[in-house]
């Protein structure tokens, strides 16, 4: 009986990359295997770069064309999981730019998936695609609920699935996985109450790929009928190369990047770093640059994404909350007094820079709003922003109507006109 080597995911084996290798059995469920047979050939490579150059030009269209070959770069380089977020209008062809990206790998119609689906069917696809790059479309699908969107973050960056336990006892098999999740949406991503950790994971980029409508159109018509051939020559490029070669050059590209960065986050310089580090291959060799024309042109992107990440950077989670609680004060000071409105919120200080607040009703603004609240009031008390009394607690006793109360003394830096 011959002996067959067998895996239940794509990727790296050893010298192999399944699905490509013959020497590897792809042992996989039934219901998968729509995905492994979607990476095929059609069409011819030469017709697929006449396309797709033009459209390199945009720099959305040519980050999430790089992270396509990015994919199989993060094993080499050691580095995480992350996933790349555009959002912009409806008709502005980000699934026509899914559809480009997975034409990299093979048939781009079956390889997208969406987001109306649950983070156990998102878990085994993540699991099945290691090394490969993942898309998924319609961020709007998933719904309202915030904090299944960041489970979902959370798990693909992290590379791990859930541990289960198994009906005859012991542990199923955890899966785990390397790939860039590449999504698309008509609204952002995260949100005012987004934990910084959610948004280090996430690179989150707004602008549409295509310059008009018609334009999607033919990409929708082309991708159908032209891939699988670059993704097959970058794996022969890079295992051609060697990993101690890409390391070493990429360790070089990455100091390039740093030297232009502007004050981005380091986990988004370093997802933009091997993006368009992967692009510089790229050009290199599917579409015949240079290696000093293909170097600039890449560390252009790197520049123009990074200035761009800079000037559209949400704010830190615990400046939003402070923000909110300033707002939350101004737009209820009727509720802040002795003789204010029912319900009282608190009181105002004499010289109206302090807004003395109770403890259960800022709870419940800050946990209405999403953020947490025992978080919120420690980066308070660590930046001085609200008084601690002598015991350490950040929160005071203070007199309201004759009864003694834990008040949240809350410094206010600008003085809103209602005071």
């Amino acid at each position: 009986i011959p002996i067959l080597l067998s895996t239940s995911h794509f990727g790296f084996h050893g010298n192999a990359f399944v699905p490509f290798s013959s020497d590897i059995l792809l042992d996989i469920p039934p219901a998968m295997h729509r995905w492994a047979e979607a990476y095929r050939t059609s069409g011819t490579l030469e017709d697929w770069i006449a396309a797709m150059q033009p459209h390199r030009e945009c720099p959305e269209f040519r980050l999430m064309l790089s992270a396509a070959f990015a994919a199989p770069l993060l094993k080499i380089l050691g580095l995480r999981s992350f996933v790349i977020y555009c959002w912009c209008n409806s008709r502005s062809g980000k699934t026509a730019m899914l559809k480009a990206l997975q034409s990299v790998w093979g048939s781009s119609n079956e390889l997208i998936v969406n987001f109306n689906a649950t983070q156990v069917a998102l878990e085994n696809i993540a699991g099945l695609f290691c090394d490969l790059p993942m898309a998924i479309d319609e961020r709007q699908l998933a719904g309202s609920n915030q904090e299944v969107i960041e489970k979902i973050i959370y798990m693909l960056s992290s590379g791990l699935g859930r541990s289960r336990g198994a009906k005859d006892g012991g542990l199923r098999q955890t899966q785990t996985w390397q790939t860039i999740a590449v999504a698309t949406g008509e609204e952002p991503l995260l949100r005012a109450a987004s934990m910084t950790g959610v948004s280090s994971r996430v690179l989150e980029i707004q602008g549409a790929p295509f310059d008009d409508e018609k334009a999607a159109s033919e990409m929708h018509q082309f991708a159908a009928q032209h891939f699988g051939h670059a993704g097959r020559a970058f794996i022969e490029y890079i295992q051609a190369l060697g990993n101690e070669y890409i390391r070493a050059k990429f360790h070089e590209f990455e100091a390039a990047v740093s030297a232009v960065n502007p004050g981005v986050d380091f986990s988004h310089a370093a997802q933009i770093a091997v993006c368009t580090f992967a692009d510089y291959l790229a050009s290199r060799l599917i579409f015949d640059a240079a290696d000093a024309d293909a170097q600039e042109q890449a560390l252009h992107l790197a520049k123009t994404m990074l200035y761009r990440m800079k000037k559209n950077a949400p704010k830190d989670v615990n400046l939003n909350a402070t923000e909110l609680i300033s707002d939350w004060i101004g737009s209820n000071n009727a509720h802040f007094g002795e003789d204010s409105l029912s319900p009282c919120f608190g009181l105002l200080s004499a010289d109206s820079k302090t807004a003395f607040i109770l403890v259960k009703n800022l709870r419940e603004a800050l946990e209405g709003a999403g953020f947490s609240y025992e978080k919120t009031l420690k980066f308070l008390a660590d930046t001085g922003r609200i008084a601690c009394d002598p015991q350490g607690k950040r929160s005071i006793l203070k007199r309201l109507n004759g009864v003694a109360c834990r008040m949240v003394a809350f410094r206010l830096e600008d003085e809103p006109d209602f005071l």
